[in-house]
């Protein structure tokens, strides 16, 4: 069965195959010519039909109505095959073709049989029938089955052979004809189903290449986000991939005119497009709308026109939707502040580039800063800070409405540029702004000061460039942060003369840390009865590379920096506790030296942790160290820092000195609030003893003062001794000034402290 089976397997591969090499695509076009043509295969099954049965009606004999009988079951058969593979073919399944091919074989041998029994019959008017019938059928043979050439050759051999077997036995010599004929008529017919064959074979391979690129090119159309229009020389819409992205349907978008589905806007730029491709491609970015989405969608549209006689344009529009909207999200952000939304430096720098360029039209720049806000930071979190600047930012918005513009340049500072405007109107936005800043700043459910300090710089008064716009504006700030915050400062050139001065003071202490020419010299503190040395004061000087020694004041600028005042103490006390060292060691009675901490040693949490750790590293007991602050420290947001501080020095054993009393801020709740140990009278009230009776009345309140409280009180600045005898009567124990000796360097005072020890023995 199975040896059955590949022979029927061989022979249906041989008949249905051909001399070229095709593709199984291909193969299965040409051998569907089996169950195509019907009328073809209709018309010779019922002609070999009719011939048998006019044959059979002429003589019946048994050969001709078996040759009937033959004639009706092959027909049957065949058509059941047609009907069966034509309906297969429809369903996309195998069709039967072995089963036609033998079939087919079957019929043309029954023809062949028949056209030999006619001619054997003697019958000529029959035979010519059959014959010429045979003949037609033979080329409808060709006809139908020149994609199966070996088939058509087998089927004609089955038609043709009999009647030349038969001419060999025939008593009609003229019948020998056919030996010649039909093996010529074969070659003939064999050669054309060949070369017929192998036209159709070019041709289905051509068209199946044809619809190959039309499928991949459908598919490329259809998988592309892209979107393809052709348009004809009126430029209306003749094919297109896809309609959903414009919100309607391809059929809705068939035969509309292409312009007419952009946005009235881009109507003139689209008919440029068009006529541009005049001189070759064009291109340009577009926006559709769509309505199932009800919103625009930008589309960059290349236009082409198409090679050919249609005069169309290939129109290939890509959706950059989302290009475009990072593009815009990019440029915003290029532009504004994220936190506030505001725009930042670069517009601010844009727009005053372009004031500078109108000289005539008077303008004004604020630069604000956001009073204590690292304070905020610092006790509530940057939480709270950043909701603190978002406030800030409303407040000037609606303070400065659209009349200016507001922007965040970095951190709490923020710019406002008001065009045209006088300094009258400076001040009364600046008013408006205070008003708004007074309004309660909530964070979870605690309300915040909020406050501001303005420097205000003029346009085109305080410079031509943006640069000096901005400088002025950042000095009159600089200035207005100075005398105590929430204030507004309008730039003057006296503002410049001092910031340079500071400056440069802030140069000359960067120079002296980093050339390590910032040295202690002591003043001694005196016993006012019996003029014993009782201890120094470590006086901050700076020594240059000739030798030329300066006082505090040539850095002055640096001691309300947060980065150099620091420093500049950590520096003082390193080498104070290095000389007291040496001292000790050498046995000097020194007795203590006090030390000048400014308001910015504060606020480090650990300053006390930091002095106890160098005391401990140098050797040094805490008791010969003397904390000196100003009233200025208490003062401000970090007053808290200073109490816990102050406590923790005196609870090591330290002694804290209340510097300058009397001067600047002064409160006597500060003697109450904070604990110090002793209490230092200005030099100012000292110099007017004896001279001005206001000067003898506060000198005398404050030495009470501070003895009824139990402090020392130390005076400064004596320089006669008048002052000094007047201060020992008052209660007064300790003084210091130029009457006992001025600040001597560190390699003079063990000199001093031995002269004087001599002249009191």
């Amino acid at each position: 069965m199975n040896h059955f089976a590949r022979l029927t397997g061989a022979m249906t591969s041989f008949l249905l195959g051909s001399r070229v090499d095709v593709s199984p695509r291909v193969a299965k076009s040409l051998t569907s010519g089996l169950f195509t043509s019907f009328a073809m295969f209709a018309g010779g099954v019922i002609n070999s039909i009719a011939l048998a049965i006019i044959a059979a009606l002429r003589h019946p004999s048994a050969l001709f109505l078996v040759w009937l009988l033959l004639e009706c079951i092959i027909g049957l058969t065949r058509f059941m095959i047609l009907i069966r593979g034509r309906r297969n073919i429809r369903q996309g399944m195998p069709v039967p073709l072995a089963n036609a091919a033998f079939m087919a074989c079957a019929w043309a041998a029954s023809v062949g049989f028949g056209t030999a029994i006619s001619l054997f019959s003697g019958d000529w008017l029959l035979a010519t029938i059959v014959c010429f019938s045979a003949g037609a059928m033979i080329s409808g043979i060709c006809l139908r089955n020149f994609g199966t050439p070996r088939l058509a050759i087998v089927m004609m051999a089955l038609v043709l052979m009999p009647s030349v077997i038969v001419s060999l036995f025939s008593p009609e010599p003229l019948l020998l004809v056919l030996l010649l004929q039909v093996p010529v008529f074969m070659f003939a017919l064999s050669s054309c189903a060949f070369k017929l064959n192998k036209l159709f074979v070019s041709r289905i391979t051509a068209l199946h290449d044809l619809e190959r690129s039309e499928k991949f090119n459908r598919a490329i159309f259809q998988s592309s986000p892209d979107i393809f229009l052709t348009l004809d020389e009126g430029y209306k819409v003749t094919f297109v991939n896809r309609g959903d992205d414009y919100g309607i349907s391809i059929e809705d978008v068939i035969g509309k005119n292409w312009l007419s589905l952009l946005s009235d806007d881009d109507r003139v730029a689209g008919m440029e497009l068009l006529k541009g491709i005049a001189t070759g491609s064009s291109s340009d970015v577009f926006k559709f709308y769509n309505e199932a989405s009800r919103s625009y969608r930008w589309y960059h549209i290349i236009a082409t026109r198409i090679s050919g006689d249609t005069n169309g344009i290939l129109i290939a529009a890509r959706d950059i939707t989302e290009q475009k909207s990072s593009e815009d999200r990019a440029l915003w952000a290029a532009h504004h502040d994220p936190l506030t939304g505001l725009p930042n430096r670069t517009v601010l720098q844009k727009s005053l580039d372009a004031i500078v360029n109108k000289p005539d039209v008077p303008s004004a720049l604020l630069l604000l800063d956001v009073d204590n806000f690292k304070v905020v930071n610092d006790i509530f979190g940057h939480e709270a800070g950043d909701a603190l600047l978002k406030f800030f930012g409303k407040c000037l918005q609606v303070a400065v409405q659209d009349k200016g513009l507001v922007s965040r340049i970095g951190g709490d500072e923020f710019a406002i540029v008001l065009s045209p405007a006088s300094e009258a109107d400076v001040m009364a936005y600046s008013k408006r702004i205070y008003s708004e800043l007074r309004a309660a700043f909530m964070h979870d459910d605690k309300p915040l000061e909020c406050n501001a300090s303005i420097g205000v710089s003029l346009i085109p008064r305080d410079g031509a460039q943006r640069a000096e716009i901005l400088k002025a504006a950042d000095i009159a700030l600089h200035s207005a942060k100075a005398e105590g915050r929430g204030k507004i400062k309008i730039y003057h050139p006296e503002m410049m003369r001092k910031f340079k001065a500071g400056q440069a003071m802030l140069t000359t202490a960067r120079a002296a840390l980093q050339n390590d020419t910032i040295v202690p010299f002591y003043q001694p503190k005196v016993a006012l009865e019996g003029e014993k040395t009782t201890g120094f004061e470590a006086l901050l000087r700076v020594v240059n590379t000739r030798g030329d020694v300066y006082g505090p004041a040539a850095i002055k600028a640096a001691f309300d920096d947060p980065m150099l005042a620091p420093l500049i103490s950590d520096r003082m006390v390193d080498k104070v506790l290095a000389d007291i060292q040496q001292w000790q060691q050498s046995g000097v009675s020194f007795g203590h030296v006090a030390i000048n901490v400014s308001a910015a040693d504060f606020r480090m949490r650990d300053f006390a942790e930091m002095i106890d750790s160098k005391l401990v590293a140098a050797g040094v007991a805490h008791h010969c160290i003397q904390v000196e602050v100003t009233e200025t420290v208490f003062l401000g947001d970090g007053a808290s820092y200073v109490e816990d501080a102050l406590q923790r020095l005196r609870a090591m054993g330290v002694k804290v000195a209340l510097d300058d009393f009397g001067t600047g801020y002064a409160s006597l709740s500060h003697l109450v609030d904070y604990s110090v140990d002793a209490l230092k009278i200005d030099r100012s009230f000292i110099q007017g003893i004896g001279k001005d009776d206001k000067a003898d009345v506060i000198a005398s309140m404050v030495v009470k003062l501070g003895i009824s409280l139990g402090l020392e009180v130390v005076a400064e600045g004596i320089e006669q001794d008048a002052q000094a005898a007047a201060l020992l009567d008052l209660g007064c124990a300790t003084g210091q000034g130029f009457l006992y000796e001025q600040a001597l360097p560190f390699a003079k005072v063990a000199q001093w402290i031995s002269a004087r020890e001599h002249c009191a023995i």
